[in-house]
C-alpha cells in the first residue's frame, strides 16, 4: 500500500502520492530513467525513439513507456505518430490516466471536445476514472488530469469550472509548471472567449433607430420658474451643490416646486438645440447638470405625477442622451424613476414597448421594474406578468424594426433571472431561437438556466436613497448586501486563490521555474518533487497582448488598466 498526502485526502477526496517506487524493478526503474532523460532534455532525436521503443517491447506491461513516445513524438512534431501511439495506450491501457488526459489534451486541440469529455469522465473529478475502487494517483497523474480538465472547461466557455480546477492543482503544489501552464491557457482562453461573445453579438446585433418621440416646441429662452433658489441647477454640477442649498430647496412648497422641477426637465428637451452648439467644442459640467439635479429631487419627493416628465426626457434617444449624460444615464434617472414609478410599474412595462426608443432607456424601465418586484415581494407576480407579456408583445412581432433590439431583449431575458422564476425560462429559449439573445452581457442561455435555479441573492435588491443628500453622496450604496462570492472580501478582489493565481501570471509575477513533460518521473529519493528540483529553461511569454481598456480576464469584472495593469504597475 503506498502513502499518499492525508491531509489533502481529508480535505479534498482525492488520494495522491509521491512516492518514487510503485512497484518498479531496478531494471525497469534503470530503463525508466533512461527513457524519461530522453524526453525531458527536449533535444531528442529519431534515434531516442528507437531507444524508447525498445524499452516498450522490453516492458510491454508498463504504459509509461508508451507515454514518454507519445511526448518525443511530440517533440518532433510527429503528430500522426503522437496520436496513434496514444489510441494504442488508450486501447491497451483504458485505466491509465496519462493516457486518457494525453489523448483527450489532442482531441481538445483538434476541436473534438466529445472525445475528450469521454476521457475525462463525467463529473470531471479524477476519481471518476476508477468509480469502482478506492484510488491512488501518482502527483503527475493527479495535476496532468486537472490541467486537462480545466482546458476542457475554457474551451466550453466555463471559467469558473477551470478555476476550480487550478484551485486544487495550487493547493497541492503552487510550485509546479503545470499550474502555470493551466493560469496561461484560462489567459488566453479568456480572451479567445471574449472575442468569441464580442463577434457573435456583433453578428446577430439587431438596433432599433431611435429619435425624439415627445417634441414641444424649441426654443433658445430660459424657463420661468416659481422659486429662484432652483437656478443654481444651472451653476452647480452635482458634486458642487452646496449642502444648504438642496435643504433649501427640499422645503420649499410642495406643488410649485414639483412643477419648477417639470418645467427644468422640459427646458433641456425644449433647448436641447441651443445647449448642443452652445457646447460643442467644450462641455461644461456645472452648467449642464441641470436635468440630473431636477430628476434627484423628483426622486427625493417621490412625486409619482411627474413620471410623465421623467419619461418624456427618456423618448428624446440616443443622441440626446449621449449628450447630456453619456455614461451616468442610467446613474442619472434609475434611482429617482423607482421612487417615482413604485406604484406605477404597468407604465414603466407600456413605455418598453413604446418604438423607436434608445435601448438603454428602455433598459432603465427593466431595471426599475426589477427593483419594484425585488422590494414588494408582494407584486413579484405583478412584475414577473410584465416580463413575460413585454416577451410575448416581441415574439409576435419578429419583423417589426421599430421595436426588436438585441440589447434590449437580452437585458429583458437577464434582468429577471433574479426572481428565480423557472416559467420565464420558456421565453429565454425562444428569444434565443430567434437569435437575439446577446453573450456578453448575461452568457449563454446555459448560464441563463443556471442563474435562474441559484438560491436568490439578497445583494440582488439595490438599496434606494432615503432622502436628497443620498441622491449625491451615495452612502445608500453601503446598505447593499454583498455577493455570496464577495461575502468574505473588503474589495471587489479576484474572488478565488486560482483566480489570483492567473492575475500573477498574467502580470509576470509568476514565470515557470521548470518545465516537466506529462510524465510519471520520480527517482530513488523518497522526498523527490520534480517541480521544486528539476532543471530550469527558459520560457517565452506567450500571453496575448491586453488593451488598457478591456475587460481584466483575471475575472475581477474591472478594466485591465484599474485592476492587474495598476498592481503590476
Amino acid at each position: 500500500m503506498y502513502s499518499y498526502d492525508k491531509k489533502f485526502y481529508k480535505k479534498y477526496g482525492i488520494k495522491v502520492t509521491d512516492d518514487p517506487k510503485l512497484g518498479l524493478t531496478d531494471e525497469e526503474a534503470d530503463a525508466f530513467e533512461d527513457s524519461h532523460y530522453i524526453i525531458s532534455s527536449k533535444s531528442g532525436t529519431r534515434a531516442d525513439i528507437h531507444t524508447v521503443k525498445d524499452y516498450i517491447q522490453q516492458f510491454p506491461h508498463n504504459p509509461s513507456f508508451k507515454n514518454h513516445l507519445s511526448i518525443l513524438y511530440g517533440h518532433l512534431d510527429m503528430t500522426i505518430e503522437k496520436k496513434k501511439i496514444t489510441l494504442e495506450i488508450i486501447n491497451r491501457h483504458p485505466d491509465y490516466v496519462l493516457g486518457r488526459t494525453s489523448l483527450a489534451e489532442i482531441s481538445i486541440h483538434e476541436g473534438n471536445l466529445e472525445v475528450a469529455k469521454k476521457m475525462l469522465g463525467e463529473p470531471r473529478n479524477i476519481n471518476t476514472l476508477h468509480p469502482d475502487k478506492d484510488p491512488i494517483f501518482h502527483y503527475s497523474e493527479f495535476l496532468s488530469y486537472y490541467a486537462v480538465a480545466g482546458m476542457y472547461e475554457m474551451e466550453m466557455d466555463d471559467r469558473k469550472a477551470a478555476e476550480d480546477h487550478l484551485e486544487l492543482m495550487i493547493e497541492y503544489d503552487p510550485e509546479h509548471s503545470t499550474c502555470i501552464t493551466l493560469a496561461r491557457y484560462i489567459t488566453s482562453a479568456s480572451f479567445k472567449n471574449l472575442q468569441k461573445r464580442v463577434e457573435i453579438d456583433q453578428a446577430i446585433k439587431v438596433e432599433v433607430n431611435s429619435f425624439p418621440t415627445y417634441t414641444p416646441e424649441p426654443t433658445e429662452t430660459p424657463p420661468n420658474l416659481h422659486h429662484e433658489e432652483l437656478n443654481a441647477f444651472y451653476l452647480y454640477s452635482e458634486s458642487e451643490l452646496p449642502e444648504e442649498i438642496k435643504t433649501d430647496i427640499m422645503q420649499l412648497p410642495r406643488e410649485t416646486l414639483i412643477a419648477d422641477l417639470e418645467t427644468i426637465l422640459e427646458d433641456g428637451i425644449r433647448r436641447n438645440k441651443y445647449f448642443q452648439e452652445k457646447y460643442s467644442e467644450e462641455y461644461n459640467v456645472s452648467e449642464l447638470s441641470f436635468m440630473t439635479h431636477a430628476a434627484y429631487f423628483l426622486g427625493a419627493l417621490e412625486a409619482k405625477e411627474s413620471l410623465h416628465s421623467i419619461l418624456n426626457v427618456l423618448r428624446q434617444g440616443e443622441e440626446f442622451a449621449d449628450f447630456w449624460f453619456g455614461d451616468f444615464y442610467q446613474s442619472s434617472f434609475e434611482e429617482a424613476m423607482f421612487l417615482i414609478a413604485k406604484d406605477q410599474a404597468e407604465q414603466l412595462k407600456d413605455y418598453a414597448l413604446e418604438p423607436n426608443q434608445y435601448y438603454a432607456s428602455r433598459v432603465m424601465a427593466l431595471a426599475v421594474l426589477t427593483q419594484i418586484g425585488l422590494h414588494f415581494p408582494e407584486r413579484r407576480d405583478e412584475v414577473i406578468g410584465y416580463f413575460k407579456q413585454m416577451s410575448e408583445y416581441h415574439l409576435a412581432r419578429p419583423d417589426d424594426k421599430t421595436i426588436i433590439d438585441t440589447e434590449f431583449l437580452t437585458h429583458l431575458v437577464g434582468y429577471p433571472t433574479v426572481f428565480r422564476e423557472p416559467s420565464l425560462l420558456e421565453y429565454a429559449k425562444k428569444i434565443d431561437e430567434h437569435k437575439w439573445l446577446g453573450y456578453m452581457m448575461y452568457g449563454k442561455l446555459e448560464r441563463i438556466e443556471k442563474d435562474t435555479h441559484k438560491a436568490p441573492e439578497a445583494a440582488d435588491l439595490e438599496p434606494m436613497p432615503q432622502d436628497i443628500y443620498e441622491f449625491y453622496n451615495g452612502k445608500h450604496n453601503e446598505r447593499r448586501a454583498k455577493y455570496s462570492y464577495f461575502k468574505d472580501l473588503d474589495s471587489l478582489e479576484p474572488p478565488s486563490k486560482a483566480a489570483r493565481f492567473v492575475s500573477e501570471v498574467m502580470i509576470g509575477k509568476r514565470t515557470y521555474k521548470t518545465t516537466l513533460p506529462q510524465s510519471d518521473y520520480y527517482e530513488d529519493d523518497d522526498d523527490y518533487r520534480p517541480s521544486r528540483h528539476e532543471y530550469q529553461e527558459p520560457v517565452v511569454n506567450t500571453a496575448p497582448k491586453i488593451g488598457r481598456n478591456a475587460p481584466c480576464p483575471c475575472g475581477s469584472g474591472k478594466k485591465y488598466k484599474k485592476c492587474c495593469l495598476r498592481k503590476a504597475s
